[in-house]
Parts: C-alpha cells; sequence; structure tokens
C-alpha cells in the first residue's frame, strides 16, 4: 500500500520504522515498536500498552529477527511452516 491509496473509513495508514513498511491500523487502536540491536518488533493493539511496559489481550505483534543466518548457520526456509 502506497501513502496515496485510499485508506478505508475508520483506519490510518501506520508506517513500521526502520524497515518502512506500512500496515493499515484502526484509528481508535494503538500502536507501539521497540527495536534491538537485532530483533524489530511492533505491536498493534485494542489496549494501551502504555509504551510496551502492559500486556494487551486484542491486537498483532510482528517481530522481526535480523542476522539470523549469520549467527545460526541455518537458512530461513527451515522454519516456514513451523507456526
Amino acid at each position: 500500500m502506497k501513502a496515496n491509496d485510499d485508506v478505508p473509513a475508520g483506519y490510518v495508514l501506520q508506517v513500521m520504522e526502520p524497515s518502512g513498511g506500512k500496515i493499515l491500523r484502526p484509528k481508535e487502536w494503538f500502536y507501539n515498536e521497540g527495536h534491538r540491536e537485532s530483533v524489530w518488533m511492533w505491536t498493534i493493539s485494542k489496549e494501551d500498552t502504555e509504551k510496551g511496559t502492559k500486556s494487551y489481550d486484542t491486537g498483532v505483534r510482528i517481530q522481526a529477527i535480523l542476522g539470523l543466518e549469520e549467527k545460526t548457520g541455518k537458512t530461513p526456509q527451515i522454519y516456514r511452516g513451523v507456526c
């Protein structure tokens, strides 16, 4: 989705930094991001997590693990279908 695409009513286009990825988020929901050297994490939740210090019941968390192959010697393909 591009920034100039029509965003459905009731949603906002949330940019997920530092990746630059975009996702639709319900307007009334909360967004939080927390990153470490090799892990990027974004959370969209109905409940306010107070910048990630509290849990949530309704939402989604997206995590990216960077440099996994270099650190473990395992390729991303071996993780397909794990979930």
